[in-house]
């Protein structure tokens, strides 16, 4: 019976053709008048007598009970626009057109003014995509245990819930901690990619592919709306404040801001990666303890090597030696360990017993304090301290304080290429500026506090007070109207290809937001020859798309797309 759960989708695929069909006006799969399941075989009873005796057998009870009118006049509505997305590039009278989900990358990442490098143009932007939408679905812990990830977990839930999916529960499956910095093949075992790549193909390239064409319609007929769009592309990292150490965010981010930024060790940390796992403290030590059952649990994403270790402890975020990080470490863990010890202190002395730590590292006396110790740290390593993409003024940054938000989006922050190479140049770095941001010895570029220059480590980094947060900000593209010009030679965008990334990337992010959606659906539309047989289908687009059918619909006389024969 669990194979029949998902058999909605087949109802798309066998629907009566609502346009261009010479059958009768049907609101019903063509099949709606067969049995659901083939009892052909049963020994000694009339199969007629089986199908009508099974519960739920009849096609057409089973769609009723599954689906509305509307419902699948909106999923064959899905099925034509996921057709014509196929050829919806570069669709004109001489050429049939290209896949629009596979002509940019607009998966890339880091800045486009300054680390892009040509992409291919026949990128498969939907397995990006489909891999990073699994990686999220498993985050969410739905499929885990005790922290750990369990792919038997995943993969019995494909089983169950995929009619045409079949696991071979033998082959190899993974069990880990997942952390932010982990990509698709640190989290699924490639043994069973075969399954997982279907299940991409069929369950979640779909939406996507239609956001693909909305953003193609974007880019095309929208372009200006993208420069308006004051969209920002940023990699920001957040700090809370120890609340028994305050000050100790601060410490670290100076002495960080000093050597990863401004010193030496500029251009080392590309993501802000080695900053959070500074933050977070994890050790060789840590991860190693039997005793609290962390040995081989933690990856190489969240641990610290040896020298961001003796780092650490010749700028005083770690005591001198690891005999003593349990009481004077400055980082996450270090709050974890210090707690620890306090816990153990109080089981041996009563006088010292701190019944509210206690509590709270045994899950109310559920577990040993050592479990809740562990369960501590995996909160640490897991915990995603960098918010990084693309993001519109529009909703701004909702994870961001307001007046940070708003500082990012400024209209100050200048895409004039001569303007930035004046930050950029060597007199200048980390000192120049004529808006709310500076360049530094790592390349990059990121937002000041105030508004004029300073050298002063401080001077980039934010401060919330209501929250007790340290932000450092990178703003790696600003996009207004102006940098995207096609005509503009002063932009930091200073080549066509260059100017083309950047929009689609916009233009992807903006595909769900708005009225984007509706206008991009009646564009596409408006391109195909569509003969509707079925009026209550041709109701429903009036209800939902009529500027189609409107006789001034400006898209009416565009080059007609063939999406069949």
């Amino acid at each position: 019976m669990s194979r029949n759960k998902k058999s909605l989708g087949l109802i798309l695929l066998s629907c009566i053709a609502l346009v261009g069909c010479t059958n009768e006006h049907k609101t019903y799969p063509v099949d709606y008048d067969k049995p659901r399941y083939n009892l052909d075989g049963a020994k000694g009873q009339n199969h007629d007598d089986l199908v009508s005796g099974v519960v739920g057998n009849q096609k057409l009870e089973y769609y009723d009970n599954v689906a509305s009118t509307s419902t699948i006049y909106e999923k064959t509505l899905n099925q034509i626009l996921l057709a014509e997305s196929k050829v919806a590039h570069d669709y004109t009278a001489d050429k049939k057109g290209t896949d629009v989900t596979a002509i940019k990358n607009d998966t890339f990442e880091g800045s486009v003014a300054d680390n892009f490098s040509a992409v291919s143009s026949t990128f498969d932007n939907l397995e990006a995509r489909g891999q990073k939408t699994m990686v999220s679905a498993v985050r969410s812990g739905s499929y885990s245990k005790d922290n750990l990830f369990y792919e038997d977990k995943y993969a019995q839930y494909l089983d169950e819930n995929y009619y045409y999916l079949t696991v071979d529960k033998s082959k190899a499956a993974k069990r880990l901690l997942v952390t932010p910095e982990m990509q698709y093949a640190d989290v699924f075992s490639s043994a069973r990619e075969d399954t997982y790549k279907t299940y991409r193909e069929k369950e979640v390239y779909d939406d996507r592919r239609i956001n693909y064409l909305v953003s193609e319609y974007i880019y095309t007929k929208s372009y200006a709306s993208i420069g308006n769009s004051n969209a920002r592309n940023v990699q920001i990292v957040a700090l809370t404040d120890r609340s028994d150490a305050p000050g100790a965010a601060k410490k670290l981010l100076d002495a960080y801001v000093r050597d990863y930024v401004q010193g030496s060790k500029a251009g080392q940390d590309k993501d802000f990666s080695v900053l959070s796992r500074l933050w977070k403290g994890i050790t060789k030590e840590v991860a190693n303890n039997t005793e609290l059952g962390t040995s081989g649990r933690y990856s190489s994403s969240v641990v610290l090597t040896d020298e961001e270790v003796s780092w650490l402890r010749e700028n005083g975020v770690l005591p001198a030696t690891s005999a003593s990080d349990e009481l004077y470490s400055s980082t996450l863990t270090g709050k974890v360990l210090a707690d620890w010890k306090k816990v153990k202190d109080g089981q041996e002395d009563f006088n010292k017993l701190d019944s509210s730590l206690e509590s709270t590292y045994t899950g109310t006396y559920a577990y040993d304090v050592e479990t809740g110790v562990r369960k501590a740290i995996d909160d640490i390593a897991t915990k995603d301290r960098v918010t990084k993409g693309w993001y519109l003024s529009s909703s701004g940054i909702s994870s961001l304080p307001s007046d940070l938000s708003s500082r990012i989006f400024s209209p100050r922050l200048t895409s004039s290429k001569s303007n930035i190479d004046k930050r950029k140049a060597e007199d200048n770095v980390g000192k120049w500026t004529s808006d709310f941001t500076i360049y530094e010895k790592d390349g990059y570029r990121y937002l000041t506090v105030a508004d004029t220059p300073s050298t002063d480590p401080s001077n980039i980094i934010y401060y919330d007070s209501s929250t007790k947060t340290y932000y450092l900000t990178r703003i790696l593209d600003v996009v207004d109207t102006s940098a995207l010009s096609k005509g503009n030679s002063d932009s930091v965008y200073d080549s066509a290809e260059k100017k083309e990334q950047v929009a689609r990337e916009v233009a992807y992010t903006r595909s769900t937001t708005g009225s984007y959606k509706t206008n991009g659906i009646v564009y596409w539309l408006s391109r195909l020859d569509i003969n509707y047989k079925d009026e209550g289908f041709r109701d429903y687009l009036k209800s939902n798309y009529n500027d189609v059918f409107k006789t001034d619909n400006p898209y009416s006389s565009e080059p007609k797309i063939k999406i069949g024969d």
